[in-house]
């Protein structure tokens, strides 16, 4: 059975989400705790899909894998998303969600790409905890940047 990758939360003001990641087991996990938290999800399971989506929708939050692993065995980097949003001005903020949390990658994420808003490792035993403590911080600094935007186009 094909699964379905996208999921809404009931909240109407709810944020959108693209979760990209090449394992449909961890978009389930990722869409469950995102959904919990309050945004829309979308799923992308390699490059080619997440680009078209972020062409056809600008998403608040990108939630992604920094290496996905393809079906014929290769792997695609993760920094290569990160790339294209630098250079397609999303204003999406990022959150690294990675089996592959070395610090020298970490290190190379904050430094390079200013959006990248946190850099979590899947294999932490808090996971879960710390990502939708990262998306509840996220989600409040979002509200709190629009707001202050709806008060400046207002004056």
């Amino acid at each position: 059975a094909k699964r379905k990758i996208r999921a809404q939360s009931n909240d109407t003001n709810s944020l959108s989400a693209l979760i990209i990641d090449s394992s449909l087991d961890w978009i389930r996990r990722i869409e469950d705790a995102t959904i919990k938290v309050g945004f829309d999800c979308e799923a992308a399971t390699n490059h080619e899909d997440a680009i078209t989506k972020m062409k056809l929708k600008n998403y608040d939050v990108i939630i992604q894998e920094l290496k996905l692993d393809l079906y014929n065995g290769s792997m695609e980097e993760g920094f290569d998303i990160l790339t294209w949003l630098e250079r397609h001005s999303n204003k999406a903020k990022v959150v690294i969600f990675t089996a592959y949390g070395w610090v020298s990658e970490e290190e190379r994420a904050f430094k390079n790409y200013d959006f990248v808003y946190d850099f979590l490792p899947k294999s932490d035993a808090d996971a879960f905890d710390n990502l939708r403590n990262s998306l509840v911080k996220l989600m409040k600094q979002i509200h709190e940047e629009t707001e202050t935007n709806i008060e400046v186009n207002s004056l």
